[in-house]
């Protein structure tokens, strides 16, 4: 039997199923004569290929209307351009740009400015920008002419939350030109093209307004003094283009400390400190990010997506939504040694890269950026149907401690700078406050956790958030919590007291002289199932416990430990004192009584004068 049988066969055996008079019984006939003459194995085969080819048409009926979808999506969004479109510039009518990328293989596409949908203005303190937004569907093209100047700004993105799941997840080299009234004014090669990146090209930078010195006593930036033996990078970020090599981490999931890691990086500690680090090397280190692919939280209609919105609840960034196979996935795997400056994200290790950017420049895309990066946050590793069920469908799922941390960092960001009129193309500053509100109900079922669990008996005598995966508890993660969330609340964030002082007393009790060795005034990660924190009844108690079930951390005798100081003990990183004494400091300037903070800024003296320690600038809290 040739190949063509098995495809006659499964036309017979589709035609006999068709309702319907003769047609059918002479299909069923035939498919019965040629089912005879096959043998076991040609059956077994055809058996095969039958399964084969039924998953596949599933498959491609799952993608028909995720596509149908899509396409539809794109009617309604052209039909309301129509109605919409308009242009800008400083005589007030359309500069007439036009975009066009033109890909190696041959394919040409063309956006225009008179065909996009436009949306509310962006006022800002010295400039108006429009905002008008073309699409295929796929490419996004986003004209955005000041309305006060002659500055254009064009942005280009690859993807959409709803995108045809046979979305490439890298487009090839292309050309971009715009021209002006006919005119070309832009031409540039754009190596290759990440699904979630995105790039802009600018006429000319937004203006520095403001100077590190002059935002310096911004609530959410904490005080600095230049560490002793500091740490500052050594390397100055500088912007080469569209998709080109980051300075900060390619794989933000990689361990150990880094200058793009904590409360503000390394990088704007520098130009804090008035050291080698300067505006515009902080803009050039926002720009970079368009390699993460987190920039197609939009639907097809240019708007962001509301995840409070059922249709979202169920939507993971490592797959499909369940339940809603036309969301892509919002994690694409790409070969890293082609693209060695694809970007992999990782909410446990994100770095704040935009909150200082906007203060220097007012400049809303750096808002737009910071934006996205908390839609990701969320999206990436918050939504599960148990915790929709619950009624609390927003909240950060209880991963690991530090993301806690650097996602409600952005968040807390993003609705302090978010304007109570921000336009439509960005979202409301009210979505952040459900955002806030659904925490707040999450964090007063932690304080109140009256369980018998590990988990609660950890809350009750300790203070400790949770464990990581439920048994891997990491009070190191916890203590960056403490200085989120007491400058959220030097900020104004008024509803977060509670929790930040609930916090607070497990720093302080593992830093005052009551029992708990404060030589060790945080630790590494220890496994719930093998250290019994039942077996005492606060910090006071739980050192020996600590002491005995980590045995090999303890090398040298404690009685041998110096006084006046912390050790490094087996396994145990000294940076982690930092952690504690930046949340104390916090705590300092909010007021609050620390008793061990002058035992700890001691020891970390001692420390650096004998040159035996290294702190980062970035964790150099001035008190």
């Amino acid at each position: 039997m040739n190949s063509i049988v098995p495809l006659t066969l499964l036309a017979l055996a589709f035609l006999a199923t068709v309702p319907g008079k003769q047609g059918m019984v002479h299909a069923q006939d035939a498919f019965d004569s040629e089912i005879e003459r096959l043998s076991d194995r040609q059956l077994r085969q055809m058996l095969t290929w039958m399964e084969s080819d039924s998953r596949e048409i599933g498959k491609q009926a799952r993608e028909l209307e995720a596509r149908s979808r899509a396409l539809r999506e794109e009617m309604e969004f052209r039909i309301a351009a129509n109605h919409t479109a308009s242009g800008g510039g400083a005589d007030g009518g359309t500069k007439d740009l036009a975009a066009t990328l033109t890909f190696d293989d041959g394919k040409v596409l063309t956006f225009r400015q008179d065909q996009a949908k436009c949306f509310e203005d962006w006022v800002g303190t010295n400039f108006t920008q429009k905002n008008c937004r073309a699409s295929d569907g796929f490419w996004h093209v986003s004209f955005r002419p000041d309305t006060t100047s002659d500055r254009v700004e064009v942005v280009v993105e690859l993807g959409h939350v709803t995108s045809d799941v046979n979305a490439p997840f890298t487009a090839g080299a292309y050309t971009f030109r715009l021209t002006q009234n006919g005119n070309e004014i832009a031409s540039e090669k754009i190596p290759f093209h990440f699904w979630g990146g995105r790039w802009r090209w600018q006429s000319e930078e937004r203006p520095i307004l403001k100077t590190c010195n002059d935002i310096k006593n911004d609530p959410f930036l904490p005080h600095l003094e230049k560490a002793r033996l500091g740490h500052e990078p050594n390397k100055e970020p500088v912007y080469s283009g569209p998709f080109t090599m980051p300075e900060f981490a390619k794989s933000m999931g990689g361990t150990g400390e880094r200058q793009d890691i904590g409360v503000i990086t390394g990088w704007s500690a520098s130009c804090l400190l008035g050291g080698k680090m300067k505006e515009e090397h902080l803009i050039a280190l926002a720009a970079d990010y368009s390699a993460v692919p987190v920039h197609h939280y939009r639907l097809s209609t240019g708007k962001m997506i509301d995840i409070t919105r059922p249709e979202y609840q169920n939507h993971n960034a490592h797959g499909n939504s369940a339940g809603n196979p036309d969301y892509v996935a919002t994690v694409r795997r790409i070969d890293r040694k082609k693209f060695p400056t694809w970007v992999a994200r990782d909410t446990a290790h994100h770095p704040s890269l935009f909150y200082i950017p906007f203060l220097l420049t007012g400049d809303p895309f750096w808002l737009e950026e910071l934006q996205y990066v908390t839609q990701s946050h969320m999206l990436f590793s918050s939504l599960d149907r148990k915790r929709n069920e619950a009624g609390r469908r927003l909240a950060i799922a209880k991963g690991q401690i530090r993301a806690f941390a650097w996602v409600y960092r952005d968040i807390l960001h993003a609705h302090y700078l978010t304007p109570d009129d921000a336009p439509d193309w960005l979202l409301p500053k009210s979505y952040y406050d459900k955002l806030l509100a659904d925490v707040l109900v999450e964090i007063n079922a932690i304080m109140a956790d009256s369980g018998t669990d590990t988990q609660a008996i950890q809350r009750q005598r300790y203070n400790i958030m949770w464990s990581n995966s439920g048994w891997l508890t990491a009070i190191w993660m916890q203590d960056f919590n403490v200085s989120v969330w007491g400058l959220g609340v030097r900020a104004g964030y008024e509803q977060f007291r509670p929790w930040f002082e609930w916090l607070l007393v497990s720093m302080n009790e593992r830093t005052k002289d009551n029992g708990w060795d404060r030589r060790v005034p945080s630790f590494y990660n220890v496994d719930n199932r093998k250290m019994d924190f039942g077996a005492a009844q606060n910090w006071s108690g739980l050192f020996p416990v600590y002491q005995s079930t980590y045995p090999e951390r303890f090398k040298t005798p404690i009685e041998n430990w110096p006084k006046g100081s912390y050790w490094e003990s087996q396994g145990q990183y000294s940076g982690y004192a930092d952690y504690v004494y930046g949340g104390l400091v916090v705590a300092e300037w909010l007021g609050y009584e620390v008793p061990g903070l002058d035992y700890l800024e001691a020891a970390r003296n001692d420390k650096e004068r004998r040159g035996a320690r290294k702190t980062y600038d970035k964790w150099s809290f001035k008190r």
